[in-house]
């Protein structure tokens, strides 16, 4: 998913309380920076600007996450 589209299901579902006057590029840099090193839960998809995967998916071979999968990694793990 695109860290535009993973933003609208932020905020369509109520995940997380949105304020600030950039929330896209704040999302968009914490991707960045959890889709960096072993640690890293999530893979950036080379040649596509701003689309993650689960680091476990991209190894699979899956080219991007349903939206629900997508929707648990990023309640539990990064909302918080």
């Amino acid at each position: 998913m695109s860290h535009k589209e993973i933003l609208q299901v932020i905020q369509k579902e109520g995940l997380k309380e949105i304020s600030g006057t950039s929330p896209l590029a704040c999302l968009n840099a914490m991707l960045h920076t959890n889709s960096r090193g072993e640690e890293g839960i999530f893979y950036k998809v080379p040649g596509r600007m701003g689309v993650y995967t689960l680091k476990v998916s991209a190894s699979a071979g899956q080219s991007c996450l349903n939206a629900k999968v997508t929707f648990i990694c990023l309640r539990h793990v990064v909302l918080g």
